[in-house]
């Protein structure tokens, strides 16, 4: 009996493939059997009529692109009912790794389960850490990484929902938010918070009551978490993110409408300060911005004039204001993640919110900033694809044209940081030019990974023209962190997301330090051989370009390790970033020669480095001691703070 085939013009499928779990292939006739006009038994492996015969047992499938025979068929239904059977055992419980179900299988490690994560090259840590630890084992690094325990901060502590509390620590939290968080991401209505705090009602909840008390617990949630680690309130802010979403849950949301995106938005806030999921059913940050930008665009916020939306001017601007926030954290995490972007910058016609005051100025500058990345990412990607289709273009010629777009954006970087607003007084740190510093050369760093693996050196180190203006970025955000760190009244925003970025600089500081170590030095051969590079290069320099002296680079190792310390005492979930970077400083320390700390001259460049271009052999990951004994426990920094758990939403027509 043969199976209904579609009548659709055009390339056909299997109607078997498209439906996998409505039709079995044994009820579907092979080629032998049809050919005889007898009926087909579908027997596993082989039918009858084709063991008999002695030939295979090729299924009758005129719409599949090759032949395949019941012999195939049989053999992947059995993989697939193991790996379902396997799939059940892991979600049963949390110690799943500790116990296969099968002496035949291996235990799943987490580096592993991270690695599947990922779809494309992420700009993060294991960028910085493979080509740190791959192919440069001193006897001391390996030593202080080898045996050490995965460390486990508290992670995800559970804190119930919080009753509504008395006004005074209510109008403290919401002060606290508008002073802080809000400033740079000013997407909610101030008056609408205040209003709802002044009711402190209820009784007979509608739906409506139910969206306000959820931002008002969101917002004490967010602005309760410098005072409650400050000391003067008692409340966890975690209690006050369970009450949120006891009072209105977000599976209880329609997915459609302006409301929803802030309540994500809330959600990603505070996901970055918490991690609020568990490993076995939680949502990331790029899913929470990925889901806010599909509802934006289904609203046709991205457009000139949003669809369904009255001409009033403030409608208009939180249509602007919630789509551009949509757009900052889709792009920060897709770009950190290697993930492709949500929507691309072609299609975005929705122009900025109104600055005419100081409340969106921070907003406008980080969107541009973030345009102006994003740009340079889908530029570099194009000429990818270019490359890959057109065998006849230079290697040296497409390396080329790659540092001009580096230099040409490096350059409009440097002119939007004078652009970036100046606060006189700054009350928060979302107000100080160190943080817009900091923005900077984080972009300024990952503009410069970007281009280092679009170059694809492979197992070789990037030339000293690169390296030397990815150093001075790293200690641009360290210096950044530090000078806020010694301001009278601490002025820093104790978070995953900059935790992240400082690890990301002490990893780059430590790359310099490892070459500095490394005794093998060879000139490469690549493909940026015959492009004069220091002088092509020589403007990414600072203004003043001071290169490194063996003394200072020890230094802002220092300074790195100590301001992890300090993030990981406020908040102990991030304490994996302090202990990993100890254990890598303590094997650096061991591997420094003593003639080199005692002799080396403050003002003497690196040794390492004086040659233009250096030569590392890097092995695989999997080969190396030191990365294995290391992907224990990194992964659990890998990418951005990991966030609360969402059931699959209906994605609307």
């Amino acid at each position: 009996m043969e199976l209904p085939m579609s009548k659709t013009s055009g390339p056909k499928r299997s109607w078997v493939a498209d439906n996998p779990g409505t039709v079995s292939l044994s009820s579907v006739a092979c080629q032998q059997c049809r050919a005889r006009k007898v009926k087909c038994g579908g027997e596993y492996p082989e039918c009858l009529e084709c063991s008999k015969a002695g030939v295979p047992c090729i299924i009758a499938d005129p719409t599949a692109p090759r032949e395949y025979t019941r012999t195939e068929v049989f053999e992947l239904q059995q993989k697939l009912h193991h790996l379902k059977s396997r799939l059940r055992s892991s979600t049963s419980g949390q110690d799943v790794p500790n116990n296969p179900q099968g002496p035949e299988e291996l235990q799943p490690t987490p580096p592993n389960l991270r690695e599947n994560r990922y779809v494309g090259q992420e700009n993060g840590i294991s960028f910085f850490l493979s080509r740190l630890l791959s192919g440069h084992n001193h006897p001391g690094l390996s030593a202080s990484l080898k045996g050490k325990p995965a460390p486990h901060g508290p992670g995800f502590v559970y804190q119930p929902p919080h009753t509504f509390p008395s006004p005074q620590t209510a109008s403290l939290a919401v002060t606290e938010y508008f002073r802080g968080d809000y400033v740079a991401h000013p997407f909610l209505d101030p008056a609408k918070i205040h209003t709802t705090l002044e009711k402190q009602s209820k009784q007979s909840i509608s739906a409506c009551d139910k969206h306000s008390l959820f931002q008002l617990n969101m917002v004490m949630a967010i602005g309760s978490i410098g005072v409650f680690r400050s000391g003067r309130c008692d409340l966890h802010p975690f209690g006050f993110f369970t009450a949120a979403l006891e009072v209105n849950p977000p599976s209880a949301s329609s997915f459609n409408s302006l409301e929803d995106i802030e309540n994500f938005l809330l959600i990603a806030r505070f996901g970055s300060f918490y991690d609020i999921g568990i490993r076995s059913s939680r949502c990331s940050l790029w899913e929470l911005g990925r889901l806010c930008v599909r509802i934006c665009v289904e609203l046709g916020l991205h457009r000139l004039q949003p669809r369904h939306l009255n001409n009033e001017s403030l409608d208009i601007e939180r249509c602007r204001k919630l789509f551009w926030e949509s757009y900052l954290l889709d792009r920060y995490s897709s770009s950190t993640l290697g993930r492709p972007f949500a929507i691309g910058d072609a299609s975005i016609a929705a122009p900025l919110p109104r600055s005419s005051d100081d409340t969106n100025s921070i907003l406008n500058w980080q969107v541009g900033l973030s345009q102006l990345t994003s740009k340079l990412y889908n530029l570099l990607r194009k000429r990818h694809f270019s490359h890959t289709l057109d065998i006849t273009l230079s290697p040296t010629a497409d390396a080329g044209d790659t540092l001009s777009l580096l230099r040409n954006f490096h350059s409009c970087l440097r002119e939007w940081r004078q652009k970036a607003p100046f606060f006189e007084s700054p009350i928060c740190m979302e107000q100080t030019q160190q943080l817009f510093d900091v923005l900077c050369q984080e972009s300024r760093l990952r503009l410069l990974r970007v281009t280092i693996d679009k170059l694809s050196f492979g197992s070789r180190m990037p030339p000293q023209s690169l390296l030397r203006p990815c150093y001075q970025a790293a200690c641009h955000i360290i210096l950044s962190f530090e000078t806020l760190r010694r301001l009278p009244e601490s002025l820093v925003t104790f978070n995953r997301t900059y935790t992240h970025l400082i690890f990301i600089a002490g990893l780059v500081v430590a790359f310099m330090i490892n070459i500095q170590l490394s005794q093998d030095r060879q000139r490469p051969d690549d493909l940026t051989s015959g492009i004069d590079l220091d002088y092509l290069l020589d403007d990414l320099l600072d203004d003043h370009p001071t290169y490194p002296s063996a003394e200072n680079v020890w230094d802002r190792l220092s300074a790195a390790g100590e301001l992890l310390s300090w993030f990981s005492e406020t908040i102990p979930d991030v304490s994996v970033y302090s202990c990993c970077f100890d254990n890598l400083k303590r094997g650096l320390d061991s591997a420094r020669p003593v003639s080199r700390t005692c002799n080396a001259p403050a003002g003497n460049p690196l040794p390492s480095v004086e040659a233009s271009m250096v030569d590392h052999p890097v092995q695989a990951t999997s080969a190396n001691p030191v990365m294995s004994q290391q992907s224990d426990y990194l992964w659990a920094v890998e990418g951005p703070p990991e966030t609360w758990s969402l059931q699959d939403t209906p994605i609307r027509d």
